[in-house]
C-alpha cells in the first residue's frame, strides 16, 4: 500500500527546512568577515552577547535581540539552541496539522504558530526572572549597606549577598564577585551586570554606586535609602498588576479565541471548514488571518511587557 500525500509532503519539507538550514550554517561559516575570523582566540574568553555593540542594520538588531532573549531567559538556552528548540517546535505544531488536515497552508500557518508560543515562552520567562531580581534587590541593598557598615567593602559585600541571598539575583552576584576576583574594575563589573539585567532599577543601583565611588559619601545611608525607594516602587507595580489583571486576561483571552475557535469548528464540523482549504479565497483568507494572529499576539506581548 502506498503511502498518501500528507506524509510525503511532510518529508519533503522537513528535508527542505534541514537543507536550507545546513547551508545557511556552511555559508556563514565560509564568508565570515576576515577580521571576526582573526580575531579569535583559544587564550581569550569569548565575548557574550551582552559585550557586542548595538547593531546598525535591521538584521543585526533582530539577531542581537534574539540571543538577548534567549540569554536572559534564564533557560540555559544559547541563540543556537533558542533557535533550533523553536524551529522544531514550530515544525512539530506544523507536521501535526498537516497530518490532520492534509492541507500545506494549515500546516504554514500552524508552523508560524508554533515558532511565536516559543517566543512567547522565552519573553513570559525573561519577565518572570526579570520581576523576582526586582524584588530582591531591596534585601540585596540592605544587605550592602550593613556591609558597608560594618567597614566592609562593595566587593566583599556582593562576595557576601552571593552567599547569603538566594534565587536569580544571588547568581548574578557571585558572577560579579567572580568577575571581581579576576581583576576587573567595579564600575566594569556595575556596568555588565546593568546590561545583563535590563530594568531600571538595576540601572539606578549600578549608576549610585559608580558615582558614590567616584564622588565618596555615606554610602551606607544612600544604600539604605534607596532600599525603602525600591520597596516603594515594587508596591506601587504590585498594585498596577493587580489593578490591570483583568485587562491583561482579557487580552490573552482575545488573542487566544481565534486559534481554539479555528481548532473546535474543525472537530465539531470539518465539512465546515472544508473550503478555507479547497477554495483558493479561502486559502487566502486562512493564510491571512494566521499573519494577522501574529500581529496580534506580538502587539498583546508588547502590551504584557509594559505592564510586567
Amino acid at each position: 500500500m502506498g503511502l498518501g500525500i500528507g506524509p510525503v509532503v511532510l518529508v519533503v519539507f522537513l528535508a527542505t527546512v534541514a537543507i536550507v538550514q545546513a547551508v545557511y550554517l556552511v555559508l556563514r561559516d565560509l564568508f565570515a568577515p576576515a577580521a571576526v575570523k582573526s580575531s579569535r582566540s583559544r587564550y581569550r574568553r569569548p565575548a557574550a552577547v551582552h559585550d557586542v555593540p548595538e547593531a546598525s542594520s535591521t538584521r543585526g538588531r533582530l539577531d542581537l535581540a534574539f540571543e538577548r532573549l534567549a540569554v536572559e531567559s534564564g533557560m540555559g538556552y544559547s541563540s543556537v539552541t533558542a533557535f533550533m528548540t523553536m524551529l522544531v517546535f514550530g515544525l512539530a505544531v506544523g507536521a501535526a496539522m498537516l497530518l490532520w488536515l492534509d492541507n500545506v497552508i494549515a500546516a504554514i500557518g500552524a508552523t508560524m504558530l508554533g515558532m511565536t508560543a516559543f517566543l512567547v515562552v522565552l519573553t513570559l520567562e525573561r519577565q518572570k526572572r526579570w520581576r523576582a531580581i526586582r524584588q530582591q534587590l531591596p534585601e540585596l541593598l540592605d544587605l550592602l549597606s550593613r556591609a558597608v557598615r560594618a567597614g566592609q567593602s562593595v566587593d566583599q559585600g556582593l562576595q557576601l549577598a552571593a552567599e547569603e541571598l538566594g534565587g536569580v539575583l544571588a547568581d548574578e552576584c557571585a558572577r560579579c564577585s567572580q568577575e571581581l576576583e579576576f581583576g576587573r574594575g567595579l564600575s566594569s563589573v556595575l556596568k555588565r551586570l546593568s546590561d545583563r539585567v535590563r530594568i531600571p532599577e538595576m540601572r539606578l543601583f549600578t549608576m549610585t554606586l559608580s558615582i558614590q565611588r567616584q564622588t565618596g559619601g555615606n554610602l551606607g545611608e544612600t544604600l539604605e535609602r534607596m532600599a525603602g525607594v525600591m520597596r516603594d516602587r515594587v508596591a506601587a507595580m504590585r498594585q498596577i498588576r493587580a489593578a490591570t489583571g483583568a485587562g491583561r486576561a482579557a487580552a490573552l483571552v482575545v488573542s487566544m479565541t481565534g486559534p481554539i475557535a479555528f481548532v473546535a469548528i474543525t472537530l465539531i464540523n470539518p465539512n465546515h471548514m472544508e473550503i478555507f482549504y479547497t477554495d483558493p479565497l479561502g486559502q487566502s483568507l486562512l493564510l491571512g488571518a494566521f499573519v494577522l494572529e501574529l500581529i496580534g499576539i506580538v502587539l498583546v506581548i508588547g502590551i504584557l511587557k509594559r505592564q510586567a
